[in-house]
């Protein structure tokens, strides 16, 4: 999680540093590099709180009943 906090900071320092000592492609590489974690991490983070939610889920117990509703298919 710190990494979420942490990732476009760092990269917003490096692209100034880089400016700063005039490295063009550098500068770009992680103006990309920054958009696609903005744009990725969020959904990352997402799935992998699911994912952890659903192995600390319990599996449904047998008293909870069937959820499975059988349709009529008798028509008169």
């Amino acid at each position: 999680m710190i990494y979420a906090y942490v990732s476009p900071l760092f990269i917003v320092a490096l692209v100034f540093i880089s400016t700063v000592f005039v490295i063009d492609w550098l500068a770009k590489l992680l103006i990309y590099i920054f958009l696609v974690n903005l744009v990725c991490l969020p959904g990352y983070l997402l799935y992998k709180e699911e994912v952890k939610e659903s192995k600390l889920e319990p599996p449904p117990s047998p008293e909870e009943g069937n959820q499975y509703v059988p349709k009529n298919t008798d028509s008169q």
